[in-house]
């Protein structure tokens, strides 16, 4: 026999006889643990001094959860933002009410024609058990901020 043969025979086997019992998938457990951030929006604005103003507002669903964040699980949302691209995110802080302003020097376009600004929101539980669930991030928002 040829290498080639030999060599198919043998992965013939292997792949026959190398498969074992289905086996089924190991259930999601942490899914619903942290309420999911809805209505994620943004809004731009002008301060009184001309900086550019992005301020962000969201919710979660408190008919599901109830209002009681403790008993909802939700400690508090931790901000992202990136600029021009959604590969890297930074982190903005915390909040512990659904909504975030950001008039920082970086988004405004100074010189620039524009400034691309994607934005992004984890909700993060409480501790419990040892164990702190951090919740599915939002859709990303994109604020494009055009120079005057």
């Amino acid at each position: 026999m040829k290498f080639w043969q030999v060599y198919f025979f043998v992965a013939l086997l292997w792949s026959v006889t190398g498969c074992g019992p289905e086996r089924g998938l190991i259930p999601n457990t942490h899914d619903g643990r942290v309420p999911d951030v809805i209505n994620f929006s943004a809004m731009l604005d002008s301060t009184q001094s001309h900086k550019k103003l992005i301020t962000l507002t969201w919710a979660y669903d408190s008919v599901r959860y109830g209002t009681n964040r403790e008993a909802a699980n939700l400690r508090d949302w931790e901000v992202f933002r990136s600029f021009n691209d959604t590969s890297f995110f930074q982190s903005r802080g915390r909040t512990f009410f659904p909504t975030f302003s950001d008039s920082s020097n970086e988004i405004q376009p100074g010189a620039r024609d524009s400034v691309v600004v994607l934005y992004k929101v984890y909700p993060a539980g409480y501790l419990r058990d040892n164990i702190q669930f951090t919740g599915k991030p939002s859709d990303i928002v994109t604020v494009i901020v055009k120079n005057n």
